[in-house]
């Protein structure tokens, strides 16, 4: 063999080596790698649920009942990061029951969250017809509610959108009193992009949202037609319905231009008791004085559907916009639909008149959410206008200007007044906080009933709500800085 010859076989012999040698090394390297990267995922996944369990540990021990927690607005951060926002569904534990039976407008669930023996709860709404009013939009009206929930603590928080995933799905929740954990993860599907006109509309029926939930509530309307609740219905009205109704219209005026309701009736006022046989001190801030009570309950107002709302900051969506954009979504618009109309969204229609109750999710009217007030009418009779602690309210709920311009077979509705009518007569929300603050700070024989009446009560703390629109404060008495009961 020639000296050429062996070198070329030498070489070629090198060049084999090396070749195996470097594939060798890349899959030591590889090995090493991947080993790293588990290393890497272990010691997270590791640390993330040591973090979990101290959080759980932490709220097991400063806020037991997390139901208090989330009405108090304290904590709510570190439980919402402890059920990863309560929209994934992992932290579910079986069964899913539903609540009540089915209504009109929908279904509603009640749903388990555990976590490192962590307890909290929310409810899934869905939807029941095609027509009733459109879960997509109420979504979206919450993403509104959330910010003003961290000033104001009469709103529920809102966490997710979804849509079920066939009919087949929805049928199944809607029709079974309890739901396995598997059930529920296969039958919805989270809506990432919530501006999604077309889904809106075209499948309104099978939309669903997920909201906060607080358990053992009563409505108002229950108080009244159900007095065993309140324990005296005649002790219900001289010394509890005031400071309600405070709890109420002060936000509702301060979010005049902002925000209206629109479906505010007394099944839709809902009273928490966070610890019972204990008060809360409410402690309102303007920029001309503090207005203080005290009250067992947290009030809260629900259902969000028909709501007009209007951010401060440019850029964002605006109920306006929403319908702007539904009337340009060809999905919304076919045959006899028109923006959205037989899809649950009629109410953003920005006419209006008596034909739709004065009622338009793109147009505010500071007048119609005095519905509530003329409701408690109803109960009248129940009202003693010679017992001096209930005159100041009987002459305030007669006071209230509602149904203008409506027919008398008509049970709700009335023309929007943003003119004042004090001292005579309240046309509006902004009239409504504004005479029932006269009767808070004025009247000495209610306040004192109202010490009087919490006087026997352990407080559960200080709340401090700011009528400029800074952050609520809740403080808890001195003794301890647990919320538990």
């Amino acid at each position: 063999m020639s000296d050429s010859s062996v070198n070329s076989s030498l070489s070629n012999s090198s060049n084999s080596n090396k070749s195996r040698m470097s594939a060798k090394l890349k899959k030591i390297k590889k090995k090493i790698s991947t080993r790293k990267i588990s290393k890497f995922f272990k010691k997270n996944i590791n640390k993330q649920s040591f973090r979990k369990k101290l959080k759980a540990n932490y709220l097991r021990v400063i806020c037991s009942d997390s139901n208090v927690c989330m009405a108090f607005g304290t904590e709510r951060k570190r439980i919402l990061q402890l059920f990863d926002g309560f929209t994934n569904f992992d932290h579910v534990t079986s069964p899913i029951r539903k609540i009540g039976a089915n209504s009109a407008n929908g279904f509603i669930k009640e749903i388990k969250y555990e976590n490192n023996g962590y307890i909290s709860y929310a409810v899934l709404k869905s939807s029941v017809r095609v027509d009733s009013d459109n879960l997509a939009y109420e979504y979206i009206v919450g993403l509104f509610i959330n910010e003003q929930s961290k000033k104001f603590p009469c709103f529920i928080d809102t966490y997710g959108l979804y849509y079920y995933r066939d009919l087949a799905s929805w049928n199944t929740a809607k029709n079974s009193p309890v739901m396995s954990h598997d059930t529920l993860r296969s039958s919805l599907i989270i809506e990432p992009n919530s501006y999604n006109y077309s889904k809106m509309c075209q499948q309104s029926k099978s939309s669903a949202i997920l909201i906060e939930h607080l358990k053992n509530v009563t409505s108002l309307d229950d108080n009244f037609i159900k007095p065993q609740l309140s324990v005296n219905i005649d002790n219900f009205i001289e010394s509890k319905l005031l400071y309600i109704l405070y709890q109420v219209y002060m936000p509702l005026s301060i979010l005049a231009d902002k925000f209206t309701h629109y479906d505010l009736h007394m099944d839709n006022i809902l009273l928490y008791k966070p610890i019972n046989g204990k008060h809360i001190e409410y402690n309102y801030h303007f920029d001309h004085g503090i207005i203080n009570f005290k009250s067992e309950y947290i009030v809260k107002l629900i259902d969000y559907g028909r709501s007009y709302y209007k951010y401060d900051e440019p850029g964002k969506e605006n109920s306006i916009d929403i319908y702007n954009k539904l009337c340009k979504e060809r999905d919304c618009n076919s045959g006899y639909t028109v923006c959205g109309d037989d899809y649950g969204l009629a109410w953003l229609n920005p006419q209006l008149d008596e034909d739709s109750y004065f009622i338009s999710s793109s147009m505010p009217n500071q007048s119609h959410d005095l519905r509530l007030i003329t409701e408690i009418k109803r109960y009248m009779a129940l009202f003693d206008d010679t017992n001096i602690y209930v005159k100041p309210i009987y002459d305030f709920i007669n006071s209230v200007q509602y149904g203008v311009g409506i027919s008398v077979e008509k049970r709700f509705g009335t023309e929007p007044n943003t003119t004042s009518g004090l001292p005579l007569h309240v046309n509006n929300v902004t009239d409504a906080h504004r005479a029932l603050f006269d009767i808070i700070s004025n009247n000495t024989e209610i306040r004192d009933l109202n010490n009087a009446t919490y006087l026997p009560q352990n407080k559960i703390g200080d709340f401090h709500i700011f009528s400029d629109g800074s952050p609520m404060i809740f403080d808890p008495v001195p003794k301890s800085r647990s919320i538990n009961p």
